[in-house]
């Protein structure tokens, strides 16, 4: 019997950043007979025949007891549960506490990391694991043979490619986490220099503050630009549930990204919709290109390059993208490469 130990952060659909785990145990559950998910909070979720959860009611506030909660109930599934490999997705702090007992016990044990920052526990945990798991080479900050970069997963039948008969560039959007490593004030700024030249654009930037910190920091943006919100071309919204962004995007322009460090899912997302995506992220650019030629590439000039290009010429680019997305970044592509690591 093939059986499949999960290490997530929640099970809940309702989640507007991590519903995706969801869909990710419900994938993987095609292929074990028997799968059991360690994870932090339960909410809404679909139960599956096959598949068991239990939840360590982790607190980000309450680190040790949470910890040692999460001892309790997972060695005994490493030691007695005589499972065949254990996923650990996104939780970098979960496998390091673990990650000599499984070694040990010779539990195969596999981690999903895909953030340029360093984290002493992905060190720790890299030492012991059978390997870390991202989605682009660039997206994990350690160099070795025991990373495998698979892609990311997103469903394309829930971003449909919409084709259009000719480009506007008058709505743009943003989505993710109101955090200073979005660089949301660098992408207001570049706002300010399009509407300048189109009184016609619209920025939308939704999202919420994932920390205390950063909080902070969109409290005192959105005071800085106060003046800009009330003029009513710059909108701010926060965190929307995932089945929500598909719509979102198909009513919007293009799609603006200036964070420089792993690849975003947005980005892909948007790029299945049809939008352009015009962004500073290197792991995007490497895969998918350029608009512009400046070199190093600021996002003004690339929107100029982007709003050069005629109707032709980039609906043809679109769906070039569009097709390499599915290619290699679907859900379907994503577990079969998951799949073949895992056993």
């Amino acid at each position: 019997m093939k059986k499949l130990l999960v290490f997530n952060y929640c099970m809940d659909e309702n989640d507007p950043l991590l519903s995706h785990q969801i869909q990710a145990v419900n994938r993987l559950a095609a292929h074990f007979d028997k799968v059991t998910v360690i994870t932090g909070r339960i909410g809404k979720y679909e139960e599956k025949l096959n598949v068991r959860i239990i939840s360590t009611h982790w607190s980000p506030g309450k680190k040790i007891l949470s910890a040692l909660t999460f001892l309790a109930i997972s060695i005994p599934h490493i030691i007695f549960g005589n499972y065949s490999v254990l996923f650990s997705h996104m939780t970098e702090v979960q496998s390091s506490l673990v990650a000599p007992l499984t070694r040990t016990r010779r539990l195969r044990h596999f981690l999903w990391y895909a953030h340029t920052t360093p984290s002493k526990y992905l060190r720790w945990s890299h030492f012991w694991v059978n390997g870390i798991i991202t989605s682009t080479p660039g997206s994990c900050p350690i160099k070795s043979k025991k990373i495998f970069p698979i892609g990311q997963a997103v469903d394309p039948n829930a971003f449909p490619f919409a084709s259009r008969t000719d480009y506007a560039f008058n709505r743009a959007i943003h989505i993710g986490r109101f955090d200073p490593s979005k660089k949301i004030d660098q992408i207001v700024n570049v706002g300010k220099k399009i509407l300048a030249k189109n009184l016609s654009f619209k920025l939308t930037l939704i999202g919420s503050p994932s920390t205390a910190r950063a909080k902070i920091e969109s409290e005192r943006l959105l005071s800085q630009f106060h003046e800009e919100i009330g003029k009513g071309w710059l909108v701010f919204l926060p965190s929307v549930r995932r089945s929500e962004v598909p719509a979102l995007l198909a009513s919007q322009d293009f799609f603006i990204h200036a964070y420089e460090g792993s690849l975003d899912k947005t980005l892909i997302e948007a790029t299945l919709s049809g939008l352009p995506v015009i962004t500073l992220n290197p792991e995007y650019q490497s895969e998918f290109g350029n608009w512009g030629s400046e070199i190093p590439p600021i996002l003004y000039s690339e929107y100029l390059g982007l709003s050069s290009k005629s109707d032709s010429d980039l609906r043809a680019i679109l769906n070039w993208r569009m097709n390499k997305s599915k290619s290699d970044h679907s859900i379907d592509s994503w577990i079969t490469n998951l799949v073949e690591v895992l056993n």
